[in-house]
């Protein structure tokens, strides 16, 4: 459970990287209406309050790792944040030609 929170903590970070890259050089707009409008509120506070929420949730899923329910949903979250990973290699693949 300590690697998969770990390396859900770091594609959080990619996706945060990313998007704000994204919607920084108007590539991309952010489809997360809650992260749009932080985003429109301030760029710094859509920062903020991703890794704020990021932080937060996955301290949470460490406090109740030893419940199984907790590993399914990290498990899902994990596939979730590959595939966005690979949305966003593809995406930036495409702006970078």
């Amino acid at each position: 459970m300590k690697n998969s929170i770990l390396i859900l903590a770091m594609l959080n970070l990619f996706d945060l990287i990313s998007t704000f890259m994204s919607l920084q050089t108007g590539f991309a707009t952010e489809l997360n209406p809650l992260m749009a409008w932080a985003y429109e509120a301030s760029p710094w506070f859509f920062v903020f309050l991703k890794l704020f929420l990021t932080v937060v949730a996955l301290y949470a899923a460490w406090f109740v790792r030893g419940l199984k329910a907790t590993g399914y949903a990290v498990n899902f979250l994990l596939f979730v944040y590959t595939a966005l990973f690979g949305w966003h290699m593809a995406m930036w693949s495409l702006y970078w030609r």
